[in-house]
């Protein structure tokens, strides 16, 4: 009984822990727009950090300059996330 409440209390929680991922927007703002961070936008953002042979970094800690370089990227190749 106590290995069936541990695994539905840890199925509940990498639920809950993906459902927070999927809903995170961020603000483009020099082209004034959003894009919802998700497994899509997680793969075309390693794709630009492997054709640019940059290592992986957690794109919020990025400089505002360098979110900006990724989003002129994105938008020059807006059919990557749909692999």
């Amino acid at each position: 009984m106590h290995k069936l409440v541990g695994a539905l209390l840890l199925s509940t929680a990498l639920a809950g822990s993906a459902g927070c991922f999927a809903a995170v927007r961020i603000y483009d703002a020099p082209r004034n727009d959003y894009h919802r961070w998700d497994s899509g936008e997680e793969r075309a953002y390693r794709a630009y950090l492997t054709e640019r042979h940059l290592e992986y970094r957690e794109f919020k800690r990025l400089g505002p300059g360098e979110q900006e370089q990724y989003w002129g990227w994105r938008h020059d190749h807006p059919d990557r996330d749909r692999r």
